[in-house]
């Protein structure tokens, strides 16, 4: 019966996710705020987040499939395959853009959802922004367009664009669409173009919010690449919580170097060949002796400490 309901509860979330991320009202904050009137009975926390991010990939596909000749960067011509570099600057322009809210995302995530990621503060953005939106439209109109076309955004525009995007990333509830939709306005955009180039930027934000966990768990020391993977499959496949998994695994990474240390001459003792390659000028027989430690750890040490270790005993 709860199975049920949580299907249920998904096919709600799915609905709202899909109708909010292409108006320029925040998805996230509504999402937020549906949590608070309904939620899932039988996952977790941390399957909870990661499904608010999976749940974006259909956006996602929403914007490549109508796009996808803009994008894709190549194309034939008399039998020839030739890169298109229309496409390949509108690919520079958007990852511009999507830099700076990609710096803040990634640093000040946690103190930012400490700080605002509650109902009221999202309610209070969600009006701010209302009102802003009735402003400039009241501002803007009978205004001349002065940017009209995709080829007409410099980079300097998209870096600017990108600016205004952090200030969705900072509070939830500021509509990242609206936002940037706001600052095309404000900057001659037509809103046909506005409306283009918000979709187009939402590509690289909601791909890269799938795995800024992981990667924070990862720079954190707190698991190493491999293990990222399989905890990344591992989150989908049984529901469970990025960092519980971890810690009931036992898939820390390894950082204590006494250990390392002690690994590390035993695996120098077990292979003189690769040791002797080594010191003979084969650099590559370094790596050989990095993947047998690795796999004397199980995966789990730091293969930073690793590399630093077997250079200093050899």
């Amino acid at each position: 019966m709860l199975f049920n309901l949580d299907m249920l509860t998904a096919v709600l979330f799915g609905l709202v996710e899909g109708i909010t991320e292409w108006l320029p009202v925040s998805s996230t904050g509504h999402m937020i705020l549906l949590n608070q009137i309904t939620s899932f009975y039988t996952v977790s926390d941390g399957f909870f987040e990661m499904f608010e991010v999976v749940i974006q990939l259909g956006a996602i596909c929403a914007v490549i499939i109508p796009f996808f000749w803009k994008l894709f960067p190549f194309t034939r011509e008399s039998g020839y395959v030739q890169i298109k570099l229309s496409s390949l600057l509108l690919w520079g322009k958007i990852i511009v853009a999507t830099i700076p809210a990609a710096i803040v995302g990634f640093f000040f995530d946690d103190a930012i959802n400490a700080a605002f990621y509650n109902p009221m503060s999202i309610a209070i953005a969600l009006i701010v922004v209302g009102f802003v939106f009735i402003a400039v439209e009241r501002a803007k109109k009978g205004k001349k367009v002065r940017v009209s076309r995709l080829s007409d955004i410099t980079f300097l525009m998209a870096f600017v664009i990108g600016m205004f995007q952090t200030i969705a990333a900072v509070f939830p509830g500021t509509s990242r669409s609206g936002i940037t939709i706001i600052a095309m306005l404000l900057m001659g955009f037509s809103r046909k173009l506005a409306v283009e180039f918000t979709f187009l930027l939402a590509i690289p934000v909601m791909l890269g919010a799938s795995l800024a966990k992981l990667v924070k768990l990862t720079e954190a020391g707190t698991i190493n690449s491999s293990v990222a993977k399989e905890v990344f499959e591992k989150v989908f496949d049984e529901n469970i919580d990025p960092d519980a998994y971890v810690k009931e695994h036992g898939l820390a990474q390894v950082n204590d170097e006494g250990l390392l240390r002690d690994t590390v001459a035993k695996v120098i003792e077990e292979n003189p060949q690769s040791v002797e390659d080594y010191r003979n000028g084969k650099e590559k027989a370094i790596g050989f002796l990095v993947g047998q430690t690795m796999k004397a750890m199980k995966g789990k040490a730091n293969p930073g400490m690793v590399n630093q270790i077997l250079k200093e005993l050899l």
